[in-house]
């Protein structure tokens, strides 16, 4: 596996558009009252820099779940040990670094939809432009629309690896070793 450069978004990139969805968001939605969940571990980045952008919420919570086993979704998300606030009737954005397949994003919010929040605002930093079979929802802010490749860093991974890099690369994967 090799990163492909030079990246395919730069941070001085992504600084920027957290701005701008910060701004927007801030004009569409009542932050105040808004809680605040976010998708780990690879929306970690993303959200703290978005956080700083808005005013103060009503509360952050954390979930995590995870479909991906290498480059490859598995088809089955695990949701861990989830302990979140009572959603019902607030207003909830949940945060998500990458709508890939959209499996993840379907469970979480489907798990956040049996709470009766008033309304789920989904912000994903990235979106693959592609057909998702049986995914449902649609995201309400995006930050870039990208192809459909494997992109780590700035909090994306591969088991595990490259998270903690600021821009955003694509990943050459050697199919020989999944």
């Amino acid at each position: 596996m090799q990163l492909i450069l030079p990246p395919l978004i730069r941070r001085e990139q992504i600084r920027h558009k957290v701005s701008e969805l910060a701004e927007k968001i801030c004009k569409d939605i009542d932050v105040e009252n808004l809680c605040v969940i976010v998708i780990l571990k690879g929306a970690v980045f993303f959200a703290t820099d978005l956080l700083r952008e808005l005013p103060p919420v009503a509360s952050i919570d954390f979930i995590r779940a995870e479909s991906y086993q290498g480059c490859n979704s598995s088809g089955k998300v695990k949701m861990f040990d989830n302990h979140i606030p009572d959603v019902k009737g607030k207003k909830v954005l949940l945060i998500e670094d990458i709508f890939d397949t959209g499996l993840t994003t379907q469970k979480v919010v489907d798990y956040l939809r049996e709470q009766s929040p008033k309304d789920i605002y989904l912000c994903v930093l990235l979106e693959k432009k592609k057909y998702r079979k049986g995914i449902t929802i649609s995201s309400d802010y995006v930050g870039f629309y990208i192809e459909d490749n494997f992109v780590v860093g700035y909090g994306m991974d591969y088991d595990g690896k490259f998270r903690n890099l600021p821009d955003i690369h694509i990943l050459a994967l050697d199919k020989s070793i999944d």
